[in-house]
């Protein structure tokens, strides 16, 4: 999922000294009281479970029927090739043969439906109709950005289309402006090729950046103003539902204006690369309307070509690991762990902060040729409403991280909270807040999430 993450300033020490238990700590405290306000929604947390049983009692009741007619009803804008590419039945086939509950599990995945009903009418003597009764998201929306921190003004728009035509096709198109420069995103994502299991996505991302490094503090160490462009691919094939072996690339460019870093921190070198790699991911999550648990393992492979007089080239490994779990009631657990090892030039580093694992770090200030950091985030739904779910979030995580010029590794760690708002009928995954603690500081960091389809 693609993430828009945006910095917040760090409290004071004195005004952190104040509010050091009730802004880290209120969420933990929370929980006993959360725990007594949840709602029993049966049908969504044993939603795979009674599809399965229903499709039991039919055949209990009326036997295992022929399959007469397969349709869907209440789609206005899916087209039914999206649904038909993952009904594993035909008319003809035995009742028994439909596994009700993958085609459930498929169809939840694309997270394209906010309610979805599989029904069976006995018709004739030995044949059923199977009517698949579907309730669609809104796909197309704007996100409107304004955030103000320290000395920069930051505003912006994104759209998003996640089921562009009908055909569960995705783009995101948008821009942020400041006093700091400006940045343009354009993605397009195909999940499944001619509705195969084929899978493409091309981004490109640029503009004037404005750039700040710092220590784990926020002591800003290096600042300089970059005209960078990016643009990224992926293509591969989905097997067995599971695996995903990846192509990857992608070209960089920066350069730095000698007018526009005049006066900036110790500017690096700029450069141009190509770079080629390959990732394999095995991900068996299922989504559970405002969460998605299983396992996802992801390991990506980068060598990175020079380009030109100003050429780079580089050489990066990541992984990224998350497995979610619900205990009851709605309630989930995500252990996370996440790192890589390169040896990226300045302009190419790893930014850290304000992501999953590095939340008690100032947001995108912290850059890395190698980091691993665990993370255990813990999830409760506090309020239900018939537009969308409020949650809270508590996470301790704990890490390390390096660069080349650096004379030892930085350790973080730390406890913190947020808050989620999932929409149910559209297909944005969640929009959130974070306040995380970092022991190491003393520092509050915060950050604000929006989660879009279109490159998840």
């Amino acid at each position: 999922m693609n993430v828009v993450r945006v910095r917040g300033m760090c409290c004071s020490k004195l005004t952190f000294a104040i509010r050091k238990f009730s802004l880290v700590f209120l969420g933990w405290a929370l929980i006993p009281l959360t725990l007594l306000a949840q709602p029993n929604d049966v049908k969504e947390r044993n939603i795979a479970k009674n599809t399965a049983s229903a499709k039991q009692a039919f055949i209990d009741q009326y036997g295992n029927r022929l399959i007469r007619n397969i349709s869907y009803a209440g789609t206005k804008k899916t087209r039914n090739g999206v649904i038909n590419q993952w009904m594993n039945a035909h008319p003809g086939d035995s009742l028994s043969k439909f596994d009700a509950v993958q085609f459930l599990e498929d169809l939840l995945y694309l997270r394209r439906f906010s309610n979805i009903n599989i029904a069976y009418t006995p018709v004739a003597i030995h044949e059923v109709d199977i009517e698949v009764q579907l309730q669609e998201k809104w796909s197309f929306f704007p996100v409107p950005i304004f955030w103000a921190f320290n000395d920069t003004r930051l505003g912006g728009l994104f759209v998003s289309e996640s089921n562009f035509l009908g055909l569960n096709k995705a783009y995101l198109l948008g821009g942020l402006i400041s006093n700091r420069g400006y940045q343009y995103i354009v993605g397009y994502n195909d999940p499944n090729i001619l509705f195969k299991n084929f899978f493409g996505r091309i981004r490109s991302t640029g503009g004037s950046i404005f750039v700040e490094n710092a220590l784990d503090d926020g002591t800003v160490i290096q600042s300089y103003q970059t005209q960078r462009y990016d643009i990224l691919y992926s293509i591969g094939q989905t097997i067995g539902e599971v695996f995903s072996p990846t192509l990857t690339g992608g070209l960089y460019t920066a350069t730095l204006p000698e007018d526009a870093n005049e006066g900036k921190i110790n500017p690096p070198d700029g450069g141009t690369s190509y770079y080629q790699g390959a990732k394999l991911v095995f991900n068996n999550t299922k989504n559970r309307f405002f969460y998605d648990i299983g396992l996802r393992l992801s390991l990506e492979y980068q060598h990175g070509f020079a380009i030109g007089g100003q050429g780079v080239s580089f050489d990066n490994v990541q992984t990224q690991n998350q497995y979610t779990m619900e205990t009851f009631a709605d309630h989930t657990a995500t252990f996370a762990l996440i790192g890589a090892v390169s040896n990226f030039p300045t302009f190419l580093e790893h930014r850290l902060g304000g992501l999953e694992g590095t939340r008690t770090l100032p947001a995108f200030l912290i850059p890395a040729d190698r980091y691993v950091t665990t993370s255990v985030t813990y999830q409760i739904p506090v309020k239900r409403f018939k537009f969308g779910t409020l949650s809270s979030v508590q996470f301790f995580e704990i890490g390390t991280y390096d660069r080349e010029v650096d004379l030892q590794a930085t350790t973080f760690l730390g406890p913190g909270l947020g808050i989620r708002f999932y929409l149910k009928n559209v297909t944005i995954p969640a929009i959130g807040f974070d306040a995380g603690y970092g022991l190491n500081t003393q520092q509050v960091q915060f950050s604000l999430s929006i989660g879009f389809r279109p490159d998840s």
